[in-house]
C-alpha cells in the first residue's frame, strides 16, 4: 500500500505540483508567525505560494489594460514619466496608502526580519565549511550539510554539559569570595582609598548575603517571556539558517534563471562578490573568534579558573560584536580570575589585553580586511547605528552590510564590469 501510494503521488501529484521548496516553505511559515502567529503564517505560505507559481509560470499574464498613460496625460521630469492632472492626485494616494501599510508591515514583522537576516548570516558562514567538506569527499550538498549541522550541535551540547557542573561551582566561590577580594582590594595603594571611601566591601557582601533571598523573591512569569522570547528567536534564527543552508543554493540558480538575459552577466558578478565578500567575512570572524575563545580557555585552564569552556564560548560569540564585543568577551575571565586570586586576576587582565592588541592590529586586518575593507570609523558608526535600530544583533549584521555597499560600488566602477565601456586614451 505504501509503495503504492509513493507511487501514484510521483507519477500523478508530483508532476501537477508546485515543488515549492524547502527555504521558501520555511520562510514564508517563519515570516508569518513573526508577523500574527498561526493565521499570520497561513496567510503568507499562501502568498508565497502563489509568488513563487507567478515568477516560474510560463504563462505570465502582462500589464492589465489602460496601465500605460498616454503623453498627452504626463509629463517627464528628470527621466522620470509621471502622470498629470487626477491621475497624479491616485498616484500620490496610492503610494501614500502602500507606505503606510509597507511601514506597518516591517513594524509587525521586525523580529521575522531579524531572524531572517541574521540566518542568512549563520547560512552564509556555514556554507564555507559545506563547500569544503562537498568538494573533497563524495558527498552531496544536502549529506555535507547535514554533517556540518550535526558536528556544530555535537559541540554545542559538549560545552553545554560540561559547564553545568563548573557553572555551578564557580558561581557559589564568585558569591562566597566575592567580598574577601574587595576587601583585599582596599588595601592596595593604587584603588584603595576609592573602594574605602565607598565602603565598597560592605556593599558587596550585603548584595551577596541579600541575592539568595531576591533569587526567591523574584517571579516567574517577571522573567519567563524574556527568556522565552530569546529562545524563540534563537531557534527561528536557526531553522532559518538551516532551510537556507540546505535550499540556498537551488534558490541562486532559480533567481538567476528570472534575471533577463541581457543583466543575467551583471546579475551573477555582483551576487558573485557580494557572496565572496559575506563568506569570506563570516569565515573570518568566525575564524578570529575561534582564536579568541582559544586563547580565553588556555587563560582560564592556566590560571586555574573554572568554567574554562562556558568563558571560551561567551568569549566566541561576543566576539562577532564590533567594538565593544572584545571587551564584554573577556570581562567574566578577568571577574572569575580575581575571585581566584588578585594576582591571578591581574595576569588573566595582562594576558587578555596583550592579546586584543594583537587581535586587533594583526589577526583581524589580514584575516577580514580582505574580505571587506571598512575603515575603523566606519566599522564604530555602523556599529552604533546598528545597536541602536536592532540592539546587538543589529550591530553585528550591518557591518557587513555596510562592507557589501563598498564591494558593489567598486564592482560596478571597475573597468572590467560587464557592459561598461572603457574609455581610450
Amino acid at each position: 500500500m505504501a509503495a503504492a501510494t509513493v507511487l501514484a503521488r510521483r507519477r500523478l501529484v508530483e508532476p501537477g505540483t508546485l515543488r515549492f521548496g524547502v527555504a521558501p516553505h520555511v520562510l514564508c511559515i517563519g515570516v508569518g508567525m513573526g508577523i500574527g502567529s498561526v493565521a499570520g503564517s497561513l496567510i503568507v505560505l499562501v502568498i508565497g505560494a502563489a509568488a513563487c507559481a507567478a515568477l516560474i509560470s510560463q504563462h505570465r499574464p502582462g500589464p492589465p489594460s489602460g496601465w500605460f498613460v498616454k503623453d498627452a496625460h504626463a509629463q517627464r521630469i528628470a527621466g522620470i514619466t509621471i502622470p498629470s492632472g487626477w491621475r497624479a492626485g491616485l498616484l500620490v494616494m496610492g503610494l501614500t496608502a502602500a507606505g503606510v501599510l509597507l511601514w506597518q508591515l516591517l513594524d509587525d514583522s521586525g523580529s521575522a526580519i531579524i531572524w531572517l537576516v541574521v540566518g542568512t548570516f549563520v547560512a552564509i558562514a556555514i556554507s564555507r565549511p559545506v563547500t569544503k567538506l562537498e568538494r573533497h569527499t563524495r558527498l552531496n550538498h544536502h549529506a555535507s550539510a547535514a554533517v556540518v549541522l550535526a558536528v556544530f550541535a555535537v559541540i554545542l551540547v559538549i560545552v553545554t554539559l560540561s559547564g553545568l557542573d563548573d557553572g555551578a561551582r564557580a558561581t557559589t566561590t564568585l558569591t562566597e569570595r566575592l567580598p574577601d577580594v574587595v576587601r583585599d582590594l582596599e588595601d592596595t595603594r593604587f584603588i584603595g582609598s576609592f573602594l574605602r571611601d565607598r565602603n565598597a566591601s560592605v556593599w558587596i557582601d550585603d548584595q551577596m548575603t541579600d541575592l539568595p533571598e531576591r533569587l526567591d523573591t523574584v517571579r516567574p512569569e517577571e522573567w519567563l517571556p524574556t527568556v522565552g522570547a530569546r529562545l524563540i528567536d534563537l531557534f527561528w534564527i536557526m531553522v532559518f539558517a538551516t532551510a537556507l543552508l540546505i535550499d540556498g543554493p537551488r534558490l541562486l540558480r532559480g533567481a538567476e534563471q528570472r534575471v533577463p538575459a541581457r543583466h543575467r552577466r551583471q546579475y551573477a558578478r555582483i551576487t558573485g562578490a557580494i557572496g565572496t565578500a559575506l563568506a569570506g567575512y563570516a569565515a573570518g570572524s568566525a575564524l578570529v573568534a575561534g582564536i579568541n575563545a582559544t586563547v580565553v580557555f588556555s587563560i582560564a585552564v592556566a590560571l586555574g579558573v573554572g568554567m574554562a569552556p562556558i568563558l571560551a564560548t561567551w568569549a566566541f560569540l561576543w566576539n562577532f560584536v564590533p567594538q565593544i564585543g572584545g571587551f564584554m568577551g573577556g570581562l567574566p575571565l578577568v571577574l572569575f580570575a580575581i575571585v581566584a586570586g588578585p594576582l591571578r586576576g591581574l595576569f588573566a587582565a595582562l594576558f587578555y589585553i596583550v592579546y586584543q592588541f594583537i587581535e586587533n592590529h594583526v589577526i583581524q586586518p589580514a584575516v577580514i580586511g580582505a574580505a571587506i575593507d571598512v575603515a575603523p570609523w566606519g566599522t564604530l558608526v555602523a556599529a552604533l547605528i546598528g545597536a541602536a535600530a536592532a540592539g546587538v544583533i543589529g550591530a553585528v549584521v550591518l557591518t557587513p552590510l555596510v562592507g557589501v555597499i563598498r564591494v558593489v560600488r567598486r564592482q560596478l566602477a571597475s573597468d572590467d564590469f560587464p557592459g561598461t565601456t572603457v574609455k581610450l586614451q
